[in-house]
C-alpha cells in the first residue's frame, strides 16, 4: 500500500495587521513590505470564512486584515475586531498589530481593548499612531495633523472611556537614554496601553525598541509610521537583501513573495499596457485637487450624482466605456456626499462597484481613492483580497488583485498625498505594467468571463 505523502507544512504568519478599513489596510501592510516580507490583504469576511488558511491568496509573510469597522457602532467594532483577532492567535501569528487612523478617526477605544482581551490576558497596548512621513504626530497626548489638533484627538480620554488604562509616555520619555525604563515606571497596576507620543521616525524606533524589550504580551497599535520601522526592531527584515523602499516587488524571508503569481487558470498576471480607471470616492478637498490635475493631463471623466446611482446606469457605462475604448484613463467622481458611513453608504458603494464591473475586461490598472470606494468596486469584481507589491509614496501602495481577475491597483486614503499624487499613481501603474511585460509576464486575465460571475458585497473609507 503506497503511504499517503506528507503534506507540505503551512509556512507561518508572522506578522497580522487588523485594520478598520482597506486603505489603511494596505498602507500599513506597506510597511512591512519595505522590509521584503510578502504581504497579503484581505477583508474580515475572506479570513473568517477561510479560517486563517488564506487558500485564496497563497502563503504570506504578513497578512492584513480589513476588518471594515470604521464606520461600524463600537459595540459592533469590539465584536469584529475580538473575532478577528481571536482567529489570528489561533492561526499562530507571532506579531499581532492594531492599525489604528492617522487622523484619531474610529473606534480607537474599543477596538485596542477588543484586540487586547482577545490576544492574552496579560498584554500591554503599545500605542504610537504617529506618521511623521504624512504630517501625523502625537504631542501630548493628542494627535496632530500637520500640527493641528485632529478631532476627537485626545486619545487618552478615548482609552479611559473605554476602559482601557492609559498611560501617557511623553517625548522627553521617549527621547532618553533608557526609554525602556519610562515604560516599565509607566506600568503600574491597571495600565493596559501606554500612549506614546512621537514626531519623528527616530522617536517611533526608540518606542518599538522600549517595547520589544518588555516582558509583557505587546499588542502594537499604530498607523502606517510605527508599522515602517517595526519590522527592523523586532529582526523580521532579511538582512541578506537591503530593505525594498521602492522596488517593484518584494520577497518574504520564508521564500513566500508578493511577485505577481500566475493565476489559477494558468494565465499570466495582468501586464499590458492600456487605460486605467481611476475611482474616487471621497469628497476630501485634497482628493479633490488631485483629480484636477490628473484631468488636467487629458484624462477623461465622468460625474455620478451620489442621488442617481440606481439609475441612468446605461448613460454613465455608456460614458465610461467611450473613454476606456479609445485608450483614455477615464476617473470616476460622486458629486454630492454619502451619508455618516451607514448602511445606506455601504450600499453605495457596493452600487458603484456594481455599475462598474461590466467594464474589467477593458481597465489595465486600478487607481482607488477612499476605502469605503476601493472595497466597494473590488468586492463587487469578486476580488478577494491584495497582494502588495510596491509603494508609489509613503501611504499609497500599489498591489495586484488575487482570485481569477488579475488587475495592479493602487490604493490611497483621501486625504493622503499631494497635488500630483494621482498623477504618480497612474504613471506608477505604467511603469510597473511595463516591467511585468518585460519580465515575461505577458497579460492580465481581466476576462469578461471572470468578472461577470461575482457576487457583490461592501465595506470601507472615504
Amino acid at each position: 500500500m503506497t503511504p499517503e505523502p506528507t503534506p507540505e507544512p503551512t509556512p507561518e504568519l508572522r506578522v497580522a495587521v487588523v485594520a478598520d478599513d482597506l486603505t489603511g489596510a494596505a498602507d500599513t501592510g506597506a510597511g512591512f513590505l519595505r522590509a521584503r516580507l510578502g504581504t497579503t490583504v484581505t477583508w474580515a469576511e475572506e479570513l473568517l470564512a477561510d479560517g486563517v488558511t488564506v487558500p485564496t491568496h497563497g502563503h504570506t509573510d504578513v497578512l492584513a486584515v480589513d476588518a471594515g469597522t470604521r464606520r461600524a457602532t463600537a459595540e459592533q467594532a469590539a465584536t469584529t475586531t475580538g473575532l478577528v483577532v481571536e482567529a489570528l492567535r489561533g492561526a499562530g501569528t507571532h506579531v499581532l498589530y492594531q492599525k489604528v487612523d492617522s487622523m484619531a478617526r474610529g473606534h480607537l477605544g474599543a477596538e485596542v481593548g477588543a484586540a487586547l482581551r482577545a490576544w492574552h490576558p496579560d498584554a500591554v497596548a503599545v500605542v504610537a499612531p504617529a506618521f511623521p512621513a504624512a504630517g501625523r504626530s502625537t504631542v501630548g497626548g493628542v494627535q496632530r495633523v500637520h500640527g493641528v489638533p485632529a478631532e476627537r484627538g485626545d486619545l487618552a480620554a478615548r482609552l479611559d472611556q473605554a476602559g482601557v488604562g492609559p498611560a501617557r509616555v511623553d517625548l522627553t520619555a521617549v527621547r532618553s537614554a533608557d526609554p525602556r525604563a519610562a515604560f516599565v515606571r509607566s506600568l503600574r497596576p491597571g495600565v493596559r496601553a501606554l500612549l506614546c507620543d512621537a514626531e519623528t521616525d527616530a522617536d517611533l524606533a526608540a518606542i518599538a525598541g522600549a517595547a520589544a524589550a518588555l516582558s509583557r504580551p505587546v499588542v502594537w497599535v499604530g498607523s502606517a509610521g510605527l508599522a515602517h520601522v517595526l519590522p527592523h526592531v523586532l529582526g523580521l527584515t532579511d538582512d541578506s537583501e537591503p530593505a525594498d523602499k521602492a522596488g517593484l516587488t518584494a520577497t518574504g524571508k520564508a521564500g513566500l513573495t508578493t511577485d505577481p503569481e500566475p493565476a489559477a487558470d494558468g494565465k499570466s498576471v495582468p501586464a499590458a499596457a492600456g487605460p486605467v480607471l481611476v475611482a474616487v470616492g471621497s469628497v476630501h478637498a485634497s482628493a479633490r485637487e488631485q483629480v484636477r490635475h490628473l484631468l488636467a493631463d487629458g484624462a477623461g471623466h465622468v460625474e455620478v450624482p451620489v442621488a442617481t446611482l440606481d439609475h441612468h446606469v446605461d448613460v454613465t457605462l455608456t460614458a465610461i466605456r467611450r473613454h476606456l475604448r479609445a485608450g483614455t484613463d477615464v476617473v470616476l467622481t460622486l458629486s454630492g456626499e454619502l451619508g455618516a458611513g451607514g448602511p445606506d453608504d455601504h450600499r453605495l458603494t457596493a452600487r458603484l462597484g456594481e455599475l462598474t464591473r461590466p467594464l474589467a475586461d477593458l481597465v489595465a490598472g486600478l487607481v482607488l481613492t477612499g476605502g469605503d470606494t476601493a472595497t466597494g468596486l473590488l468586492r463587487a469584481w469578486g476580488v478577494p483580497g491584495l497582494r502588495l507589491c510596491a509603494e508609489v509614496e509613503p501611504g499609497v501602495p500599489l498591489s495586484v488583485t488575487t482570485g481569477p481577475l488579475r488587475i495592479p491597483v493602487v490604493t490611497k486614503a483621501g486625504a493622503f498625498g499631494d497635488a500630483d499624487t494621482l498623477r504618480r499613481a497612474r504613471a506608477r501603474l505604467a511603469s510597473f505594467t511595463a516591467s511585468a511585460a518585460g519580465a515575461g509576464l505577458s497579460s492580465f486575465s481581466s476576462s469578461s468571463s471572470s468578472s461577470s460571475a461575482h457576487s457583490p458585497s461592501a465595506e470601507g473609507e472615504r
